[in-house]
């Protein structure tokens, strides 16, 4: 699903991530704006790609997953579409918070669509809440 997106990573560092998805005749729907798998596509990879990158600098064996989704559709998304999120530090946090008591930690992600060719205004504001456990790996 992701590959057939064709999503482009614009930035990514260890405070945020922006990842751009095109409108085109894979994305669109039939009022041409992008369908709603689409933009669930860009929110998920948005927060994925920045939380799997700060796992992979900690290189520690925690599991990631999102526990819940929440969108907020405000217009449509009529261009190719930004996504982006800036809880790079939270996650920092959830990771040293998982690798100092082995527990499962959960802290939702904020991420924000907007076709900048048409206006900075938001077309649709998610919430995924990002689970992180370290997994120590036990030789046998």
């Amino acid at each position: 699903m992701i590959g057939f997106c064709t999503p482009t990573l614009i930035d990514i560092s260890r405070a945020h991530c922006e990842v751009m998805l095109p409108l085109n005749e894979r994305t669109q729907n039939h009022l041409a704006c992008l369908y709603f798998g689409a933009l669930s596509v860009g929110a998920d990879i948005t927060g994925g790609f920045l939380a799997m990158m700060t796992i992979e600098q900690s290189q520690q064996p925690i599991e990631l997953l999102f526990k819940d989704f929440t969108a907020d559709f405000k217009r449509r998304a009529n261009g190719d579409t930004h996504f982006t999120c800036h809880d790079g530090e939270h996650i920092q946090s959830m990771i040293q918070n998982t690798l100092k008591t082995g527990n499962r930690v959960n802290h939702p992600l904020s991420i924000t669509a907007h076709v900048p060719t048409l206006s900075e205004k938001p077309v649709a504001q998610f919430t995924l809440t990002l689970s992180l456990k370290y997994r120590p790996i036990i030789d046998s």
